[in-house]
């Protein structure tokens, strides 16, 4: 296995999110995966792995990238994002009610969701309890 320092990884993280953003989804989950099989605490790289398998509808692969991501404070408000999105695209909207409303339980406490993140959270518990 390879040994890549931490500044090499970074730049391999920003060309795969860079081939993601461009549309080019096949090259950036490879090096999504590069970078996890490597160091699998690279939590950005298991959010942009989450949202590939999303999107592709495999939404339990999803959800276990989204669940590693999870596990660091810094990526936990996009992970919890994703893993409701995983609930919601399987229909166990209850359990995506819940997690967005600790999140927004969470959020009055301690004020830590940006606007953006604010909106979204309240979009898709709309979603929930609309449905």
């Amino acid at each position: 296995m390879a040994n890549y320092s931490s500044n090499e990884l970074k730049e391999i993280y920003r060309i795969a999110k860079l081939y993601y953003e461009m549309g080019y989804i096949v090259p950036a989950e490879k090096l999504f995966w590069g970078i996890v099989s490597v160091r699998d605490d690279f939590f950005e790289a298991h959010l942009g792995l989450g949202v590939i398998y999303l999107e592709k509808g495999q939404v339990d692969d999803a959800a276990k990238h989204f669940r590693r991501a999870m596990t660091t404070e810094q990526f936990a408000v996009e992970a919890k994002i994703g893993l409701a999105l995983s609930f919601i695209a399987t229909s166990s909207l209850a359990r995506a009610q819940a997690l967005l409303a600790q999140m927004a339980y969470e959020n009055l406490k301690s004020n830590v969701l940006t606007d953006k993140q604010k909106s979204t959270v309240a979009g898709l518990l709309e979603l929930c309890l609309a449905a």
